[in-house]
């Protein structure tokens, strides 16, 4: 299943290595040489509810550094540390910003990457959304 999915070795670590939340691989890595991020093919807002032609190996979210998507991790943290989320920031400016993130994730699983190829895969336009099994949503 994971040869389906656009993000190659990324998906292959986060997915195959049973990563959980509080135990992040990429602890310590200095991801300022790689920022900013930009997905252009998508952009804050609210997502609809849509059922995904692949089926996701594991659960994932897609968001921004933007205020909405702050709030959108605050209010689901808890629910995306139940289901074991890693979660893709798509769009983020500098290191100030990943960190703010990173600190409203409470020790989610939040990687700094393009979004372009699984937004291309899966039709995806906006964020933040939770990609999970076979539809994603808010």
């Amino acid at each position: 299943m994971l040869s389906r999915w656009p993000c190659g070795l990324l998906c292959v670590l986060l997915f195959a290595t049973g990563v959980s939340a509080g135990d992040n691989p990429f602890a310590g890595v200095n991801f300022a040489p790689m920022l900013p991020i930009r997905t252009p093919e998508m952009q804050s807002g609210d997502a609809p509810t849509i059922t995904l032609k692949t089926e996701v190996p594991r659960a994932m979210f897609l968001i921004g550094s933007d205020q909405r998507s702050f709030r959108w991790l605050k209010k689901h943290g808890k629910r995306l540390r139940a289901l074991n989320a890693v979660g893709l920031i798509v769009d983020v400016d500098n290191v100030h910003a990943l960190r703010a993130m990173l600190s409203a994730g409470e020790g989610l699983v939040i990687v700094p990457t393009s979004g372009s190829d699984i937004a291309a895969a899966l039709n995806l336009s906006v964020y933040p959304v939770l990609l999970e099994g076979d539809h994603a949503g808010p």
